[in-house]
């Protein structure tokens, strides 16, 4: 059984490799030059597409959207911030490796055109 520490509360955090690709990680809903703070309330969107290259090999299309929210209300589309981008896959029968850029669209003044992520296994 889990129980909930109610004096510390919940802080998600969002953005990177897993989430949205576009974003550094644990950064999506930060401050520009301010430490991210997190949220009480997260929603996160991925979709994926593979064209297969060859025995092994894929390339992929995806498209992520989100946003991380200080106090959770309202639609949560309200404030999402989005990336797409394409990626590399290597499948084997033990281990998918994957390499993802991201690109941040559109994005806001000061931010970074889009990120580079590395994995082993499914993103999400």
């Amino acid at each position: 059984m889990f129980l909930a520490d109610h004096s510390t509360p919940f802080r998600g955090y969002a953005g990177g490799g897993t989430s949205v690709r576009g974003f550094e990680q644990d950064r999506l809903g930060a401050k520009p030059g301010r430490p991210a703070e997190g949220g009480e309330g997260i929603w996160i969107a991925n979709v994926e597409g593979r064209i297969p290259l060859f025995k092994y090999a894929d390339v992929a299309v995806f498209a992520d959207g989100g946003n991380v929210y200080s106090h959770w209300s309202g639609p949560p589309f309200v404030g999402a911030r989005f990336s797409g981008g394409l990626g590399f896959r290597i499948r084997t029968p033990y281990v998918l490796v994957r390499l993802d850029f991201g690109i941040k669209f559109p994005r806001h003044r000061g931010e970074t055109f889009g990120r580079l992520f590395g994995g082993i296994g499914q993103p999400f």
